[in-house]
């Protein structure tokens, strides 16, 4: 059995948003600012993967 998550974000119109980058450091550097903005709850996910089920 395999599991698939999706993960879903709001990303502001005028955040300075650009991954092209030809040094491995940078694009890890890119990866630790990132930020998520939204968590979900157990039961949130929950619903979301039934959702999903359909």
């Amino acid at each position: 059995m395999q599991a698939y998550y999706e993960i879903e974000t709001d990303i502001p119109k005028d955040h300075p948003f650009n991954f092209q980058t030809k040094n491995t450091e940078d694009l890890i550097n890119a990866i630790k600012r990132f930020r998520v903005t939204k968590t979900l709850s157990n039961k949130e996910i929950k619903i979301l993967i039934e959702e999903g089920r359909d």
